[in-house]
């Protein structure tokens, strides 16, 4: 009876716990329970077993449903994960790129920068050849000039020597026979000394004209093939042959004439590139974000040119 009493109560404190309503009580003392009792006791249990079936029901579902999301959460999870290892791939190939870009971005700044200090010493060059060409064409000048005045003075010897006679403010008196074949002699060999002396400085002269020429057009031809190795100007610039060396042993006016023609072409064309030059620095310096550095010193390797003379 003890036992009977304490599982009963057990049993109704059980399923009011789970939420459901106590068996109907009954005197466990009697020995017999009518037939309403026990219908009334069978039915509560049927119904308490019936809550029970579908409460369990539900949990088994609820227990598959959470089992369900959890894979799914798993799913979710690694694939998450596997992103995040992707993610750090990019991020790594990135970083690596980055350092690349920075690596020729340094890279192009030094080009950059012997680039201008070639682009100042090849200006300072020119100017320097300009210089030295007009005081060479200066110079050449003033020997013609005093070269022609002391072959007129020469032939006036000669004339008053040979009796051709002078005008009259500068006639002499004659001298005799042995005295004006000797004073003959002397002006010849005097003549003939000058002469050699101008043939030899005027020889010197053309060779220092054909090696300033020379100079000249290889600077304005390796400008040319700069500009055709770093830019496109698109337009046609009219740079003329180089003069051959046996183009200077012409007569001087024909000389004189091509070789001024040829130097101011070049000294164009040599602005040109410059300007092109100038304006190409500048927009590439524009996309690079950094100011213009001024530099004195070239670092390009020389451009040898190969140019074939032009036949004259």
């Amino acid at each position: 009876k003890f036992f009977s009493c304490q599982f009963n109560n057990f049993f109704h404190q059980e399923l009011e716990f789970l939420g459901f309503s106590a068996l109907p009580s009954f005197n466990v003392d009697s020995t017999h329970l009518d037939s309403n009792t026990l219908i009334i006791l069978l039915t509560s249990l049927i119904k308490v077993t019936w809550r029970l079936a579908r409460r369990l029901q539900t949990n088994v579902i609820v227990h598959q449903e959470r089992e369900s999301k959890h894979c799914r959460v798993a799913d979710d999870n690694s694939s998450l994960k596997a992103q995040v290892q992707l993610l750090k791939s990019d991020v790594s190939k990135k970083e690596e790129q980055l350092f690349t870009s920075d690596s020729k971005h340094k890279e192009l700044k030094i080009k950059f920068d012997k680039a201008q200090r070639d682009l100042k010493h090849e200006k300072e060059e020119v100017l320097r050849l300009k210089s030295k060409l007009m005081h060479q064409d200066s110079q050449y000048s003033h020997l013609v000039r005093r070269r022609d005045q002391e072959i007129i003075e020469l032939q006036d010897q000669l004339r008053q020597t040979m009796g051709l006679g002078l005008p009259r403010g500068l006639r002499k008196p004659q001298l005799l026979p042995a005295e004006q074949e000797a004073l003959y002699k002397g002006v010849i060999c005097k003549f003939e000394t000058n002469n050699q002396f101008l043939i030899q400085e005027n020889i010197l002269l053309r060779e220092a004209f054909y090696r300033l020429h020379t100079d000249l057009g290889l600077v304005t031809w390796q400008y040319k093939d700069l500009l055709d190795k770093y830019s496109k100007p698109g337009i046609i610039i009219d740079i003329p042959e180089i003069l051959s060396k046996n183009f200077y042993k012409l007569p001087y006016e024909t000389v004189s004439k091509e070789f001024n023609s040829s130097s101011r072409k070049y000294f164009d064309a040599l602005q040109t590139f410059i300007k092109i030059f100038n304006n190409k620095l500048k927009s590439d310096q524009t996309e690079m974000g950094s100011p213009l550095v001024d530099v004195k010193k070239s670092s390009f390797p020389s451009v040898r040119v190969k140019q074939k003379l032009k036949p004259k």
